[in-house]
């Protein structure tokens, strides 16, 4: 059976030649060092071919500054440090209280927070099993896709706290009887 034909996002492949363009770097320069064809790089640019979560991958572990969300058009922020900014602008003074639950959420399985080693930009902390061993390195993607987990968590469990008082019918249910009560049906 062949493969599912996908829709090329042509955003994709102009972020793509931003992104080299913003590193001064050549096609040709971009395409090997994260391993792919020139030809290929030229076939994401020109629409001729998708960026893949894959590709956007191996582009982020190579330049870890780039988010893998701008890449892939999922959100408007082309660097981590953006992301970040922009994040923790929404959740305003909630940015500390988010690392203090990454690190009592670390506590509950044995880990504790360390810092990456010799300033390695690639790693925004590390995981430490309170028992050695080696640290498991997190992305400053990961944290951002983290500190919104948290928040998406958060906010679904306040959802259902919010369900369960007595008397709310839901959403759907409480727009029927609102429509019925504004109608004269109920």
């Amino acid at each position: 059976m062949g493969r599912k034909h996908e829709e090329i996002d042509q955003n994709r492949g102009k972020r793509l030649k931003t992104l080299i363009k913003d590193k001064n770097m050549t096609q040709r320069a971009f395409a090997e060092m994260i391993g792919y064809t020139p030809e290929h790089i030229s076939s994401v640019i020109n629409g001729r071919k998708q960026l893949t979560r894959g590709v956007a991958e191996v582009i982020c572990r190579k330049f870890p500054d780039v988010s893998k969300a701008w890449l892939l058009c999922t959100d408007d922020y082309q660097t981590v440090d953006e992301a970040m900014t922009a994040f923790k602008g929404k959740v305003g003074e909630l940015g500390d209280a988010l690392d203090n639950i990454i690190i009592a959420a670390a506590h509950s399985f044995n880990y504790l927070i360390v810092s990456p080693e010799n300033g390695d930009t690639n790693t925004a902390f590390c995981l430490q099993n309170k028992e050695g061993g080696v640290p498991v390195p997190v992305t400053p993607d990961e944290r951002v896709d983290i500190y919104e987990d948290i928040v998406d968590y958060a906010a679904l469990l306040l959802r259902k706290c919010i369900r369960k008082q007595k008397g709310y019918p839901g959403p759907i249910l409480r727009s029927v009887v609102d429509f019925g009560q504004r109608t004269g049906k109920t």
